[in-house]
């Protein structure tokens, strides 16, 4: 089985980010380094939980290849 990601295989990715500014920027050096992504971005731990379980309001919620998380929010 070949585990590699191929440049053209998107990669599911959430983002638990509370500042809009670093979400941005975190956004920005994933298209500058070409990396072909679905960004979800949730501004808490509760709604990142949430995400992950497909809770409301995340029902549709697909699954996510890595999780970006913002060990500093409060």
């Amino acid at each position: 089985m070949d585990n590699t990601l191929h440049s053209t295989q998107l990669i599911s990715i959430l983002l638990v980010e509370d500042s809009p500014a670093d979400a941005r920027l975190t956004c920005e050096a994933l298209k500058d380094g070409k990396v072909a992504n679905r960004i979800h971005i949730v501004d808490d731990g509760i709604k990142a939980l949430a995400f992950l379980r497909r809770l409301p309001p995340y029902e549709h919620a697909p699954p996510v290849d890595i999780i970006l998380l913002d060990l500093n929010m409060p």
